[in-house]
């Protein structure tokens, strides 16, 4: 089947193989949907239906199989949409779906903390099951028999399942559905595969190699998918061009594609990164960390990121009642990709705010003496992208009081000893 790329012309979404109902699950949820208006609902439910409505029809019970990609905008809503897909789902007779999460267990655990939110209610009263799947013996204990309706008294319950994206646990999967006492309720089962960013580690990485050789998840994926006889296999992604440049024998090449819009508010790379973008500094190169750097010194531009972060955390405490401002105010510095150049950074920085602390403490009038005209400069860059500001005067008075309140964590995988919990 030729992959068919569709455009949306006013906002006409492309007609789909079978029309999937809305019931319990997806009402549940889209009614549940923090921050989303009637229209922004509207919207996520047309494309979520165009989405299930090119998977398998859940009437068939021939053995069948396709692949589809969803493409987003980075951090547009792919999570909310393979959520609303995955209720939608169950309404629409899949019994099982299968979550590739994530490349770490931090991801996969978030993954799984969002699907028990949002189906909270329904496992509380047992009509959904969401195993925990942190290690292998988890996903042996898994129980399809909950599946099908052994009793008349009781009623199927389907089972969303969110794994690791790690060959050893996607392999352990595909034994536990190749089991005897489990293949023949699998075969009759609809089944419902949301690889989650497809286009990392799911690919052949080792397609190009001499011969014909398979990457150990690629590999894991495809063999997961010969052992569903019913099923539809979707990716989601944001940079889809590897996986619409593989082969169309493959078995990731997509049969159908869907775009899935982002949020009325979204603000994403085309919105900051013009040419006449004011929102945008450029960092000289002179202020760029070397990896064999031994720096000492903070350079002038972080400088001035930091003081700008100060202007915005005195706006968000007078501003703390607005619901703009539901969360804290934080700030991300990536100087290197390695450890050491990051804990370095971190000390200085640490330290550079108890040299500060000190010297409010014992005298905060040199303090702002010396800080005023550095603050203004952040201040007026900020107010020429912002008609929200207070007066500065306003802003300034409360910079050193806030400067105590500031917590300054280095955040990487060495657990950098030297610096404190602030």
């Amino acid at each position: 089947m030729p992959t068919k790329l569709y455009t949306q012309k006013k906002n006409k979404l492309p007609d789909s193989d079978w029309l999937p109902k809305e019931s319990k699950f997806y009402k549940s949820f889209i009614k549940n949907l923090k921050n989303f208006d009637e229209e922004s609902k509207k919207r996520l439910t047309e494309e979520t239906k165009s989405i299930l409505g090119k998977c398998i029809i859940p009437d068939s019970t021939d053995s069948t199989s396709n692949t589809g990609l969803v493409i987003g905008y980075v951090q547009s809503g792919k999570t909310t949409s393979f959520n609303a897909l995955t209720t939608l789902a169950l309404d629409n007779g899949f019994k099982l779906v299968i979550v590739l999460g994530g490349r770490t267990l931090m991801l996969t655990k978030q993954t799984w903390g969002e699907f028990e939110q949002n189906l909270e209610s329904h496992l509380d009263e047992n009509e959904v099951r969401l195993p925990e799947n942190k290690t292998i013996i988890d996903i042996k204990n898994i129980n399809f028999n909950h599946l099908i309706k052994s009793h008349q008294a009781l009623s199927s319950e389907p089972i969303i399942t969110v794994h690791l994206k790690h060959q050893q646990h996607i392999r352990q999967l595909t034994n536990l559905i190749k089991k005897d006492e489990f293949k023949n309720i699998i075969d009759d089962t609809n089944v419902l595969v949301i690889d989650d960013e497809a286009d990392s580690a799911s690919l052949n990485s080792k397609v190009n190699q001499e011969g014909y050789n398979k990457s150990a998840v690629y590999a894991a994926i495809k063999d997961l998918r010969k052992a569903l006889n019913r099923h539809s296999y979707v990716q989601y992604t944001a940079t889809p061009q590897a996986l619409l440049l593989v082969q169309r024998s493959d078995h990731m090449s997509p049969d159908w594609i869907r775009f899935i819009s982002p949020g009325k508010n979204y603000v994403g790379t085309n919105d900051i990164f013009h040419d006449d973008s004011d929102l945008v500094q450029v960092i000289p190169t002179d202020d760029l960390v070397e990896e064999n750097s031994d720096n000492s010194e903070i350079s002038a531009s972080l400088f001035k990121s930091i003081y700008s972060f100060l202007i915005v955390a005195s706006q968000f405490t007078m501003d703390k009642d607005n619901s703009l401002w539901d969360k804290n105010i934080t700030m991300l510095i990536h100087p290197s990709h390695l450890t050491k150049v990051q804990n370095k950074l971190g000390e200085l920085i640490y330290e550079h705010f108890q040299d500060w602390k000190y010297l409010i403490e014992n005298n905060k009038k040199e303090w702002l003496k010396q800080h005023e005209k550095k603050l203004k400069v952040a201040y007026d860059n900020l107010k020429s992208t912002s008609k929200k500001l207070d007066s500065f005067d306003k802003l300034f008075d409360l910079i050193p009081y806030l400067i105590n309140r500031v917590s300054i964590s280095v955040l990487n995988a060495s657990d950098n000893k030297l610096l404190p919990n602030s």
